[in-house]
């Protein structure tokens, strides 16, 4: 598959769905290092990370590249309030062969915008995305187990 992930539209369903929430969805530039450097703050903020300097933050722009990166935005709020990214990567199926699968990671939502939506909003827009696209199955990549503190 091409980097058509990159570009492809965003999700009119889950946009509408967050709009009447007061909440917009939105790709992040990859290109804009404020935007990109929010999105990361915002990520790390959901898995229970401190606040990146400088170095994690110029390392985890690399990460990437090749990554379609969506955020929901308050704007009230500086940072997004949720935040996921995807990919096209290769699945192996029984017999050795493989297929191409979206990879969703970096599933968050802000502390203050729980329970309204977000995160169903999110995961509803990678899979209609990944439909869209054309990829017959979807992956949910491993979470830390820092984030279940029970």
């Amino acid at each position: 598959m091409t980097q058509t992930h990159l570009t492809a539209p965003l999700d009119e369903r889950s946009a509408a769905d967050l709009a009447e929430a007061g909440l917009r969805l939105a790709l992040v530039d990859l290109a804009d290092t404020a935007a990109l450097d929010a999105w990361i703050v915002a990520d790390m903020r959901g898995f229970h990370g401190r606040r990146p300097s400088a170095e994690v933050l110029e390392e985890a722009r690399t990460n990437f590249g090749g990554r379609r990166t969506t955020a929901v935005y308050d704007e009230r709020v500086s940072t997004p309030v949720g935040t996921v990214n995807s990919w096209v990567a290769p699945l192996t199926v029984p017999g050795g062969g493989s297929l191409d699968s979206w990879a969703i990671s970096s599933v968050t939502v802000a502390p203050t915008h729980r329970r309204r939506g977000v995160a169903t909003a999110l995961l509803g827009a990678e899979l209609r995305t990944a439909h869209a696209l054309g990829v017959p199955a979807a992956i949910l990549t491993v979470s830390e187990s820092t984030i279940y503190g029970r």
